[in-house]
């Protein structure tokens, strides 16, 4: 997802907003069947994956919105 900010930035996106990115059992979720609120799914990276998308996003003036449960 990183590779496509500039894209993003380019259409004049501002903001994206994120599913649940919260651990979930099994091998597919919305999201919204949580197993661990405070780990993030670990099929989508590690917790400092995230941080670096959201840093970059926040680099490029888009702002990131998280669903919660």
């Amino acid at each position: 997802m990183r590779q496509k900010l500039d894209y993003l930035c380019d259409l004049g996106i501002n903001a994206i907003e994120l599913m649940p990115v919260n651990e979930y059992p099994g091998d597919y979720s919305w999201g919204y069947k949580v197993r661990d609120f405070f780990a993030v799914e670990s099929s989508y990276g590690a917790t400092a994956d995230l941080k670096q998308l959201i840093d970059e996003c926040h680099g490029r003036g888009i702002r990131v919105i998280l669903d919660g449960i």
